[in-house]
């Protein structure tokens, strides 16, 4: 995919005023954010959503759709597209139209002459804009640009806007995770799904439910809540301090949503986000502007600093430290430069929430930003993954924490006649789950024995003769 944003503040070199998309304007290329994986650790699907009463809503659609295969065109090909003749921008005070997601929409009542122009829709910084295409041209939905007129029919090419629409396209998505995942399971792969919340979960709970029993894990973007594209300064993951913007927040909402939390994984950042306040002089006075502060050295990103540049930034331009014990996150400053950002302390606090919380993991973004050489910080290689993972694996109970591995027993305690090690160290399947789980014997010759259990896949079973889990007619649950 690729979206344009301009959603940077800045400042109107002619009025001297704060303004939302006076800043720099960006262009993000990726792919969609579903991923394929191999793992010998699957979730607990015991814990699948299941959604009571199922209440089917309607497609809030002037469109009947009664299949998704659409129709192509033999002439598409044979398109051209105009490449100079520039937009004729219009007003945006008395434009009424409602935009379904990002992107552009035809004005049928216009026969095509006109298209809007939606940008941050379901935000606070929603705009459209009317615009018109130039003589001769209509706007082509297929395309989403102006082309010529023979070549467009403007009704024709109407059904694009089911997909156009977020609602539509989310149910569309939930039908297709759902084989995808049908297949995947075929070649003991998961999946997992990354999202920034809940509201990008179908709003249709049937189909919410329909995406949440396919996904083996979902991660939840718990950084970039805030940023400079705003118009004050705030700490882009706070782990509380606010109610509907910090990561308590979106962690609570996805679990009311109805995701396990088997299946829930925190993503924390190994960066920071950068502000600069800018002083303009007016005739009434000063007036303060916030844009993006500085960029990391060698990341060279526009209002972001990975965290090893951040060691080298705090041991060699002495920028100051302040812990905010009620967003449970480090600022740093110096002069009308602020960074905020993740370090060890914030980190671990967050991964104790996890625990709490009894989620499924952590994960990271991204890997690079740590210091991976240990030469930044001095404190050893990616020395905040590793202080993470030794919170999360640590068998410290205190305040009731709960340890976000699984299932780690001493083979000394009670364990099931069958959950025997009898091969030696390796996998076994759980004959008291009927085989729907299974097991890693360890250190099976020593007194200090050990048993992890492990779930399969919604749906599959653990073949002692595969080692695999499979789908019930493609296995026995026997010993091999």
């Amino acid at each position: 995919w690729k979206y344009h944003t301009g959603n940077s503040w800045g400042v109107n070199p002619k009025t001297g005023k704060s303004c939302l998309g006076c800043g720099a304007q960006e262009e993000f290329y990726g792919c969609s954010d579903i991923s394929v994986g191999t793992s010998q650790i699957y979730p607990n699907t015991n814990d699948s959503f299941i959604f009571k009463p199922p209440v089917y809503e309607p497609q809030k659609t002037t469109h009947k759709m009664p299949h998704y295969h659409f129709p192509t065109t033999t002439y598409f090909k044979q398109i051209q597209t105009p490449t100079t003749t520039p937009f004729l921008y219009e007003t945006t005070s008395n434009v009424t139209f409602k935009c379904p997601n990002n992107g552009l929409y035809a004005n049928y009542a216009k026969g095509c002459r006109e298209f809007y122009s939606c940008v941050h829709v379901g935000t606070r910084w929603e705009n459209v804009v009317s615009m018109s295409c130039p003589a001769s041209l209509l706007f082509d939905n297929r395309v989403k640009s102006c082309n010529y007129a023979n070549l467009v029919n403007c009704y024709a090419n109407s059904y694009l806007d089911f997909m156009d629409n977020i609602d539509n396209y989310r149910n569309m998505l939930a039908d297709f995770i759902q084989e995808f995942k049908m297949v995947l399971k075929q070649k003991n792969k998961i999946l997992s799904l990354t999202i920034p919340s809940a509201q990008n979960l179908p709003k249709n709970r049937v189909k919410a439910s329909q995406v949440i029993n396919n996904i083996d894990y979902i991660n939840l973007i718990g950084y970039d809540i805030h940023g400079p594209w705003e118009s004050d300064i705030r700490h882009h993951s706070p782990l509380l301090g606010n109610m509907k913007h910090d990561v308590h927040s979106l962690v609570k909402g996805m679990l009311n949503y109805g995701v396990p939390s088997s299946k829930l994984v925190l993503g924390v950042a190994l960066y920071g986000r950068t502000f600069r306040k800018k002083y303009y002089p007016t005739i009434k006075g000063q007036i303060v502007s916030i844009e993006s502060g500085l960029s990391g050295k060698y990341t060279k990103s526009n209002g972001m600093i990975a965290y090893f540049e951040i060691c080298e930034l705090m041991r060699e331009y002495g920028w100051s430290r302040i812990w905010d014990n009620v967003k449970r996150v480090p600022v740093l400053h110096n002069g009308n430069e602020w960074i905020g950002y993740e370090d060890s302390q914030s980190l671990v606090q967050k991964a104790r929430y996890a625990k709490i919380k009894n989620l499924a993991g952590v994960m990271f973004w991204d890997v690079s930003l740590d210091d991976y050489t240990g030469n930044f910080c001095k404190k050893g290689k990616f020395y905040l993954i590793n202080k993470v993972k030794k919170e999360l694996f640590s068998n410290n109970q205190s305040n009731n924490l709960m340890q976000i591995k699984k299932s780690m027993i001493n083979y000394s305690q009670k364990t099931n006649g069958h959950n025997e090690c009898w091969r030696g160290d390796g996998y076994y399947p759980d004959f008291t789950s009927n085989c729907s789980r299974y097991y890693l014997c360890s250190n099976s010759q020593t007194s200090s024995k050990q048993i992890q259990f492990f779930y399969c896949a919604y749906n599959t079973f653990y073949s002692d003769k595969e080692k695999a889990c499979l789908f019930k007619w493609q296995m026995e649950c026997k010993r091999y």
